[in-house]
């Protein structure tokens, strides 16, 4: 795991751990990074035990008193990274991965990866980065696009800036005549903006969110899901 220091670095890695033990996975290693360049250069070496193969590398120098032909390794015993960012430090966190000889090893974020603005030059360096998010940031075609076209043409700078929180309140909106449905039915999924809704025991809504994954700084789905006015 990579994690920002911070109370919401420390909530999410405690929320991934948790639910992964739960899956019967365990976390090798985790590290904390903080904004400074310098240091997540070091975080990202510490994780990968870069800085291990290095010192090893020293010893056998000192010990055979001889210049030696090197190749610096990582760490074998990782099947992916779990990566917590914010677009800002993924753009430079994912590179770091690359130079440190973990380019083929799978990276999985939050849907705080993705800043919801369209943007491939700066998400580039995101490349390969595979993470969950709304249809209302992912869908760039049908009835979530063509709502929030209309959106934008009224409210084009809070839309851009808030746009996440525009689809929550439409959803809240749009699921008040099935709440009944999806209480006494909980099989039934409401086919929100924010995802694929659910109402579990507790009577809390639960959601279901898209995989995409970024390619040429572009987030790609898998396959577009089609999605209807009700239950």
């Amino acid at each position: 795991m990579l994690v920002p220091e911070g109370s919401w670095g420390t909530r999410v890695s405690a929320a991934f751990a948790e639910a992964w033990g739960q899956l019967g996975g365990q976390v090798t290693a985790s590290q904390l990074y903080s904004s400074d360049t310098q240091q997540m250069s070091t975080a990202v070496r510490r994780l990968l035990d870069i800085e291990e193969s290095e010192q090893r590398l020293q010893l056998l120098k000192a010990t055979l008193k001889r210049r030696l032909k090197h190749t610096v390794r990582r760490r074998q015993d990782i099947d992916f990274i779990f990566m917590a960012a914010f677009p800002q430090e993924a753009r430079q966190l994912r590179p770091l991965l690359r130079f440190y000889h973990a380019a083929e090893v799978p990276v999985y974020a939050t849907s705080h990866v993705f800043s919801g603005v369209l943007d491939p030059r700066a998400d580039a360096d995101i490349d390969g980065v595979t993470f969950v998010d709304m249809p209302w940031v992912l869908l760039n075609e049908g009835q979530v696009a063509e709502l929030r076209q209309q959106l934008q043409a009224l409210w084009p700078d809070p839309l851009s800036q808030y746009a996440r929180f525009y689809a929550f309140g439409l959803d809240a909106y749009r699921m008040v005549p099935y709440l009944d449905q999806l209480e006494t039915q909980p099989f039934v999924e409401f086919p929100g903006v924010t995802g694929r809704l659910v109402m579990n025991g507790e009577q809390r809504i639960e959601r279901r969110l898209l995989w995409a994954q970024f390619s040429n700084g572009v987030p790609r789905l898998d396959r577009i899901p089609t999605l209807a006015t009700g239950p």
